[in-house]
Formats: structure tokens, C-alpha cells, sequence
């Protein structure tokens, strides 16, 4: 009751004399929790969306022990990622995915150790013109070094000037000058970043600001997405190698690790990882009938988006839906080892759905060492898929593979026409302009 009576007064004096009858007790802030969703897309790319990482897997096995003979070159971890995309974001089947990545603990901490910056440190960038960096807030050193700098790109000529500039040691400056007169063997051919100079170079005072001018931003890295959009509508799956070896910078540099690629092999379900779809130009695409057969080759990871290609036709063919034969060239250094997603590829050819070539570059008494051998041993089965209107898909190394493929398949023309090698080149070269023969190939 007296509860009811001050309220009752308070409310008739504020009335009267216009006084301020906020409620001491609520509180005088309001706090918007904001979360990585709302501040990185919009600086990394406006296109980028968040996933979510639903699954890992490793796919390569530990060839200890494994057969009786030495593997003199085991391949280098890989991995599958299975991504959730958000509501309303969807694929195709062949499209690629762009994965902004972040940079690895220790590759941060060595930049800002040489730049005397604190993980902790807050810092605001200020900018005249457009950026990539985030201007006008308060970010930590370690968040900025981690998501928004390419800090492994290779230096560019002007960078080792600028470095020039900053040192008063005459030996140091003399030593960039050489660099600059050797920069394409140097610098350009060993991949050294401003970073690997700057520790080379311990006479340098690099101020932050100046550092931040010459480093890039990270670039979105493309990846042939895994699955089909049909049978795994809501995620995508990417086939990862990891990019791993001695740094070509030389002895005393330690080991290169790719950024996306060792990025990726850290992420564990739960992480959320941005990118977005892409179509790749020129097309890699399966045709609209699936009655046309394929013939599909893809060694290592080539393997990724043809594993997209036979989960949509494994699909199809649940469904009831006639598909073409796909015949599958695939390539590895041993069965037991490096053979990515092997158990699916052997259920896939007992449905009928595929037929698979292997090559096994690591065992001395398989038939065919690689993907062309293989395409050399089938040649009647892959000119009678050929003459029924398959399309060819290769996917993988574009320095060797591929035209290594392309010989295989002139060769093939030759011996089933009897042309000459300028005639087979051009009925190749004939496939690849009506759309029937389609690569997604990487240096």
C-alpha cells in the first residue's frame, strides 16, 4: 500500500515540475555483444559468409609398416572438411569454395616479436584512402597480424629499398642493394617475404605503420569443393593437402607452411571459417543428361572435385534416375596410404556407378605409375567412352599432369584414327570448345 501511495506521488511531482523519473535502478549502459560475424566479412570481402566446421578427417595413412619396401616420399598430410554453409547459401556441383584464412600462432608471434609489438597491444590504424586493414577502431596486434596480413608473400623489389631506408648500418643497406641487383634468384625464385628480411636484417627499424604499407592482404584461396549440392545440399566438403617442406629461402630458414592449407588443418568442428561460393571460369561442370558417360581423372587432391562428380551420380542412380559410366583415373603413391576416400570410390563401382583405373607411383610392380599410364592401358575403353559422347574432366597439376594427360589422350586419337599429331591436337582441342573436355588445374 505505502508502495502503491510513492509511486502515485512521484509520478503527480514529475508531472508537475518536469523532473527526470528514470529508473535508478536499470542500468545506465546498454551493451551489444558482437561477435567475429559482424566486423571481419565486411573488410575481408563483402561476399564472405561464416561456416561452420561440421567434420575433419585425415586421409592419409602412416606408412610405417605398411608394405615391405621403403616409401621414399610419403605424402604430406591431407585432410577432408565438411562445412555447414548458412541459410540461403547454396552451390553447384563442380563450383569452387574461397577460404579466408588466418595466419598460424608462431608465424604472428615472429613478426611481432621483430616489430616490438605485445600480442595485447591495442592499436588504431587511420587511413586516407581504401584498405583492407580496420581503420578507426581498436584492435589488438595479434588479431590484426592474424586475420588481415599476408605475412609470407614474397617481398617485391621497392620493399627491399624501403627497408634500405630504414637502417643505419651502411653494411645492411649495402646488403639490401645487393638483394635488389639479385632480386629474381635472390628474392623472387627463393620466395622470401619482407618479414624473413626483416630478420635477416636485424639492423632495420621498421616502424609498424611502414610495415603495414608493404604487407598485403590475405587473399581468399580457392579450393574445388568435394561434394555434390544434390546429395549434401546444406554442406560442402573440401579434400585439403597440407603445403608443407624446407622453406626455398635456404638453410637457416626452417620449414614453409602454406597459410589456408596448414590454416584449415588446424580448424576442429565448431570453428567457423569465412569464404564463399565460386563458379569457376571456364566452367567445370557435369553435362545436364546424366546419361553421358565420363571420364574422370584426377591423382592426389584432382581427386576433390570429381568425388563431387560421383556422389551426384551415386545419388542419381539411388534414385533411380539412368546415369552414364564414369570411368575414373586415379592417382597415388600407394593404395594403403595416400588413396583418398578409396572405400567410397570401391562402393561407387560395385553399384555400377564407376569403373576404376588406378596408378601407384610407389609400388614397383603396379601396371601403371601415373594417371597417363593408366589412360595409355585403358585406351579402348576410354576411345569407346570417347565415341559414346563422354566428357573428360582432368583436374590437378597443371605444370606436369595435365599436359601429360593431353599427350596421352592425342596419342590415343592417333593410334585409334591413324591422324597425325596436329590432327589429334585439334580434335582435342575441339572437345575442349564444345564443353567435353573441362580442367581444373593448379600450378
Amino acid at each position: 500500500m505505502a508502495r502503491a501511495w510513492t509511486d502515485t506521488l512521484w509520478a503527480a511531482l514529475a508531472e508537475e515540475y518536469a523532473a527526470d523519473t528514470t529508473d535508478e535502478s536499470a542500468p545506465g549502459f546498454e551493451v551489444d555483444l558482437l561477435t567475429e560475424a559482424d566486423i571481419r566479412p565486411s573488410i575481408v570481402s563483402s561476399q564472405a559468409h561464416p561456416l561452420t566446421v561440421v567434420a575433419t578427417e585425415d586421409l592419409v595413412k602412416d606408412p610405417t609398416g605398411l608394405w615391405d619396401f621403403d616409401l621414399t616420399a610419403p605424402r604430406a598430410p591431407a585432410k577432408s572438411i565438411t562445412l555447414e554453409l548458412p541459410a540461403g547459401v547454396g552451390y553447384g556441383t563442380g563450383n569452387h569454395l574461397a577460404v579466408f584464412a588466418k595466419n598460424a600462432p608462431e608465424l604472428v608471434t615472429r613478426a611481432l616479436t621483430r616489430l616490438s609489438l605485445a600480442h595485447d597491444q591495442v592499436l588504431r590504424i587511420s587511413s586516407t584512402g581504401r584498405t583492407h586493414l580496420p581503420v578507426d577502431v581498436p584492435i589488438t596486434a595479434e588479431l590484426l597480424f592474424t586475420d588481415f596480413l599476408e605475412l609470407q608473400e614474397v617481398a617485391a623489389r621497392d620493399h627491399l629499398r624501403t627497408l634500405a631506408e630504414h637502417t643505419r648500418c651502411p653494411t645492411t643497406r649495402q646488403q639490401l642493394e645487393q638483394a635488389e641487383e639479385k632480386y629474381a634468384e635472390g628474392i623472387l625464385a627463393k620466395r622470401v617475404s619482407v618479414l624473413t628480411l626483416l630478420e635477416r636484417c636485424p639492423a632495420v627499424e621498421l616502424p609498424p605503420a611502414v610495415f603495414l604499407e608493404m604487407v598485403g592482404p590475405i587473399r581468399p584461396r580457392f579450393y574445388s569443393i568435394s561434394s555434390s549440392c544434390l546429395a549434401e545440399p546444406h554442406h560442402v566438403r573440401l579434400t585439403v593437402g597440407m603445403v608443407e617442406g624446407p622453406a626455398l629461402a635456404g638453410e637457416g630458414e626452417g620449414e614453409y607452411r602454406g597459410l589456408c592449407s596448414q590454416y584449415l588443418g588446424r580448424l576442429q568442428p565448431g570453428d567457423v571459417v569465412y569464404g564463399y561460393v565460386r563458379a569457376p571460369s571456364p566452367p567445370f561442370a557435369l553435362p545436364a543428361d546424366p546419361a553421358v558417360p565420363l571420364i574422370l581423372i584426377g591423382p592426389g587432391t584432382g581427386i576433390a572435385p570429381l568425388r563431387g562428380f560421383l556422389e551426384e551420380r551415386a545419388w542419381q542412380h539411388a534414385a533411380g534416375t539412368a546415369i552414364g559410366l564414369s570411368q575414373v583415373f586415379v592417382g597415388c603413391r600407394h593404395p594403403e596410404h595416400d588413396w583418398f576416400y578409396r572405400e567410397e570410390w570401391e562402393t561407387w563401382a560395385k553399384a555400377g556407378v564407376a569403373r576404376i583405373h588406378t596408378a601407384f607411383s610407389a609400388v614397383p610392380d603396379h601396371p601403371a605409375r601415373y594417371v597417363q599410364d593408366a589412360l595409355a592401358l585403358a585406351a579402348d575403353t576410354v576411345w569407346e567412352s570417347v565415341e559414346n559422347g563422354a566428357y573428360l574432366y582432368v583436374c590437378g597439376d597443371g605444370r606436369f599432369m595435365a599436359p601429360a594427360v593431353r599427350d596421352a589422350l592425342v596419342a590415343i586419337h592417333q593410334e585409334r584414327t591413324g591422324s597425325d599429331a596436329d590432327t589429334s591436337r585439334a580434335w582435342l582441342a575441339g572437345l575442349e570448345a564444345a564443353g567435353r573436355y573441362q580442367q581444373d588445374v593448379f600450378a
